[in-house]
């Protein structure tokens, strides 16, 4: 299940997804797995890698987030936005180890109002 969330998030389009806000600045988030769980009722694992020495690294599963007890179905973009305040918290835990996989001058959006982007 891991593999077919990680798919879920990495394989939709970057011009596709919703602007919303991750560090209090605008961006484009995808939605993915706040659709699959609020849809489907499943709990969203976290899972983050880090690299301990060398080529060395270390996995730590997160424990489960129930957005289907906090949302209702249809609430896609809060729940996306919780997401990221989420990984915001992870990010702040280690900074060093966050990196980004797409363009990184993609990452930030302009103008928040311009894309209608939630606080």
């Amino acid at each position: 299940m891991v593999l077919f969330l990680y798919l879920v998030i990495s394989g939709e389009m970057y011009s596709r997804f919703q602007s919303y806000s991750i560090f209090n600045r605008p961006t484009r988030s995808p939605s993915g797995a706040a659709m699959l769980a609020l849809n489907k009722f499943v709990p969203i694992v976290p899972l983050f890698n880090h690299r301990s020495s060398g080529f060395r690294h270390a996995m730590k599963f997160g424990e489960p987030i129930l957005l289907n007890e906090q949302f209702e179905r249809h609430e896609h973009a809060e729940a996306t936005n919780r997401l990221n305040v989420y990984l915001e918290e992870m990010i702040l835990k280690a900074p060093g180890q966050w990196f980004y996989w797409f363009n990184v001058d993609e990452r930030w959006e302009m103008d928040a109002k311009q894309h209608n982007c939630p606080a």
